[in-house]
C-alpha cells in the first residue's frame, strides 16, 4: 500500500514537473510570436506613416510651387527639391516595406506615374515661370490638371492606408488573442500544477502518516513484548525454583513424581541414579546406641555409628 503511494506521489509530481515544462516551451512560442507580433504591427505603423509622409511631401512641393508664381519670389522655391528627394525616398521606403504584400505592391506601382505626373506638372509650371512664358490660363490649366492628378493619389493613398490600418488592426486583434490564450493557458497550467502538487503532498504526507503509526504501534508492541518477556523470565526462574523441591508424602515416605504417581524414595533415587548413604549424627548416635542396649540387654558392637 505504502509503495501504491509512493508511486502515486512520484506520478502526481512528475506530471506537475512536465506541466511546467510545457507552461515554459508555451511562453517560450508565445514571447516569440509576440515579438513577431510586435514587428508587424510596427511594420504596419510604419508603412502608414511613410504614406502619410508621402503625401505631406508632395503636399509641400505644391505649396512651394503655388507660392513662387503667386508671389514669384524665388525664396518660395527652397521647399521644393527637398520635398521632391523625400518623395523619392518615401517612395524607395515604401517599396522595401511593402515587399512581402503583393496588394500594395500593386496599389504602389499604380500610383507610382501619377506621382510621376504630378511632379512633371509642378516641374512644367515653375520652368514656365522662370522663363517668362507663364500667363494666368496656362498656370490655371496646369493647376487643374495637377489637382486632378493630385486627387488621383490621394484616393490611392487613403486605399493603401486604409489596407495598412486594416492589417494594423488585424494584427493587433490576433496579438490580443494570444496573449488571452497564452494567460488562459498559463493560468489552466499553474492550477493544475497546484492541484497535482497539493495531491502528491496529500499522499506523501498520509504516506508518513500511516509510517509514524506503524512505527508507533511497532513501539509500542515492542515495550508489551519486552514486558512479556520478562514476565516469561520471572516465571521460568519461579518454575526452576519449584522444579528443585521434592514432595514427599508425610505419611508414608514416597515421592511425588508426576501428577498421580508416587515412588518408594529409594526406588526414586535408584531410577534418578541417585545414592542414599543412612547414618547418625553425633547427637543421635548417644540416644540410639542407649536404646539399643534397653531393647536388646546387649551394647552396640564396636564401631556402629
Amino acid at each position: 500500500m505504502r509503495k501504491i503511494i509512493g508511486l502515486k506521489a512520484l506520478i502526481g509530481c512528475g506530471v506537475a514537473v512536465v506541466i511546467q515544462l510545457t507552461i515554459v516551451v508555451i511562453l517560450h512560442d508565445s514571447l516569440r510570436e509576440q515579438i513577431e507580433a510586435d514587428r508587424w504591427e510596427n511594420h504596419a505603423y510604419e508603412v502608414a506613416g511613410r504614406l502619410q509622409a508621402l503625401l505631406l511631401h508632395l503636399t509641400e512641393a505644391e505649396t512651394s510651387r503655388r507660392g513662387y508664381i503667386l508671389a514669384g519670389d524665388a525664396q518660395h522655391l527652397a521647399p521644393f527639391s527637398p520635398a521632391v528627394e523625400s518623395i523619392a525616398h518615401d517612395l524607395a521606403r515604401l517599396r522595401e516595406m511593402t515587399a512581402d504584400d503583393p496588394a500594395q505592391q500593386k496599389l504602389l506601382r499604380a500610383v507610382e506615374p501619377a506621382i510621376g505626373q504630378k511632379l512633371d506638372l509642378l516641374k512644367e509650371s515653375i520652368a514656365l515661370q522662370q522663363a517668362g512664358r507663364s500667363d494666368a490660363t496656362t498656370q490655371a490649366a496646369l493647376t487643374d490638371r495637377g489637382k486632378a492628378v493630385m486627387d488621383q493619389i490621394r484616393q490611392a493613398i487613403a486605399t493603401m492606408t486604409g489596407k495598412a490600418e486594416r492589417t494594423l488592426a488585424r494584427r493587433v486583434r490576433s496579438k490580443e488573442e494570444g496573449e488571452s490564450r497564452t494567460f488562459i493557458l498559463i493560468l489552466c497550467g499553474l492550477a493544475s500544477s497546484v492541484v497535482l502538487f497539493s495531491i502528491a503532498f496529500f499522499f506523501l504526507w498520509h504516506e508518513n502518516t500511516v509510517r509514524a503509526r506503524a512505527q508507533d504501534g511497532l513501539t509500542r508492541a515492542n515495550l508489551k513484548l519486552g514486558g512479556k518477556l520478562m514476565e516469561l523470565e520471572r516465571l521460568h526462574w519461579l518454575i526452576s525454583k519449584v522444579e528443585d523441591v521434592l514432595p514427599i508424602c508425610m505419611g508414608c515416605g514416597k515421592v511425588k513424581t508426576s501428577a498421580t504417581s508416587w515412588k518408594d524414595i529409594a526406588q526414586y533415587l535408584k531410577d534418578n541414579k541417585l545414592l542414599l548413604s543412612h547414618g547418625y549424627c553425633p547427637e543421635c548416635l548417644p540416644k540410639v546406641k542407649a536404646q539399643f542396649e534397653l531393647e536388646t540387654g546387649e551394647p552396640p558392637a564396636p564401631g556402629a555409628k
